[in-house]
């Protein structure tokens, strides 16, 4: 899909996919993560879910 602009539908799926995984992985391992990196790790998902073309205001990984 070189050159090819994402749809927001696969970009969704690909944060939710992000954010479920790294939520199961914290409490397999006994909470790790704390609130600072969860705030880091939300805006790199965020960044870079803009940089694949996702336009909006509002924390996709909130959900």
């Amino acid at each position: 899909m070189y050159g090819v602009e994402p749809k927001k539908k696969e970009i969704m799926k690909f944060v939710k996919d992000i954010v479920i995984s790294l939520n199961e992985l914290n409490e397999k391992y006994d909470y790790f993560i704390e609130t600072m990196e969860r705030e880091e790790l939300c805006n790199y998902i965020i960044e870079v879910a803009s940089i694949a073309g996702l336009k909006s205001d509002e924390d996709i990984t909130e959900e």
